[in-house]
């Protein structure tokens, strides 16, 4: 009698389990939309939308979602979440994951993707529901490219001899930073180094602040104070005819929304001075 009853409760769970199965539609989970919210050189805010379509007349639970993105094939983000959400019977509900990525990051930092017009991402999602016929896995994959932005250029405009005396002299340099782009760039600071003929003659660093808006130039006036006792004959004497090489490395940091940041320039380029 006993054996009899268990088989009949058997047979009673493997019934209504079929009987789930026969009247349970499967949720439709995809990707609805991929949002950049901000792009700077030095890093992207992006909002990825996935909808989950219950056509049951029954409630749905999400159990566990775990996502991963990529750029350049380097995972930038993985998040694991337990937060039960209640998917309604006969709804769509649209969820919405907010990824933010430092491109500082990357293997290669910024510098490295600076001459990059865009970058390749990666999302893979995996989601757990809880239904009528026990839990079910669902993947969510979706890919692109993020334009980047172009940075400023940098040119030197003009060399000049500023002041010249019998024993010191003044050259200015005359940088020029465009912006071509269509984003802002919030100038901050800049480090440099001038060399003439090989030999440096001046390094330093300037404070600035100075908001660089899409499709404007700011220039900067460098001078270089030249104590002649102090210089080498070789470039007293290039100094003197007018005509030199030179080699200019400048450091522009700027700052966005994803920190402060530096993008470093170098130019060489001959002058004449008179």
């Amino acid at each position: 009698m006993k054996k009899l009853i268990i088989l009949i409760f058997i047979l009673f769970v493997s019934g209504c389990k079929t009987l789930a199965e026969t009247v349970f539609t499967e949720p439709t989970i995809q990707i609805e939309d991929v949002t950049i919210t901000d792009l700077a050189l030095s890093g992207v805010s992006l909002d990825i939308t996935f909808s989950i379509d219950n056509p049951n007349s029954i409630g749905l639970t999400l159990k566990k979602f775990l996502y991963k993105f990529y750029i350049e094939d380097e995972k930038m983000v993985e998040s694991d979440k337990e937060e039960p959400l209640i998917i309604e019977g006969n709804s769509k509900t649209t969820q919405v994951v907010p990824i933010t990525i430092k491109f500082s990051g990357l293997e290669k930092g910024i510098t490295g993707i600076l001459n990059k017009d865009e970058l390749k991402y990666a999302y893979a999602g995996f989601l757990t529901l809880d239904t009528p016929v026990g839990d079910m896995m669902f993947d969510l994959e979706t890919e692109g490219e993020i334009s980047m932005p172009r940075p400023p250029v940098f040119t030197i405009e003009k060399v000049n001899m500023k002041e010249m005396g019998l024993a010191s002299a003044t050259i200015a340099f005359h940088v020029k930073i465009e912006n071509n782009d269509t984003t802002s760039f919030e100038v901050r600071n800049f480090d440099y180094l001038i060399e003439i003929n090989d030999y440096t003659v001046s390094e330093g660093e300037e404070n600035v602040t100075y908001d660089l808006d899409k499709g404007k130039t700011m220039t900067i006036e460098i001078p270089v104070n030249l104590k002649l006792l102090g210089l080498k004959r070789s470039v007293l004497d290039v100094i003197e005819s007018g005509n030199f090489d030179y080699h200019f490395k400048f450091n522009l940091e700027l700052d966005s929304s994803f920190g402060v940041y530096e993008i470093p320039y170098e130019k060489e380029g001959s002058a004449e001075l008179y």
